[in-house]
């Protein structure tokens, strides 16, 4: 007796990789010191960092629910 193909379930990836990411700090309107500088550069890096980390988790989830489709 053959069995019907099983249907597959396509889960929804976890809302934090779903995350828009922030946009660059916005730099005020007067001199800026050194470390208003650093401070603000450090913080559009780590920025950077995270939603580089998100959109990477997000492409490895899809890749994983593809292969499982195949």
């Amino acid at each position: 007796m053959v069995m019907p193909a099983v249907r597959p379930i396509i889960a929804m990836p976890d809302s934090a990789l779903l995350k828009g990411c922030n946009i660059p700090v916005l730099l005020p309107n007067k001199p800026l010191t050194q470390a208003l500088v650093e401070k603000l550069w450090i913080s559009d890096r780590q920025a950077l960092i995270e939603c580089g980390r998100r959109h990477k988790a997000l492409g490895d989830f899809i890749k994983k629910q593809r292969e499982g489709l195949s």
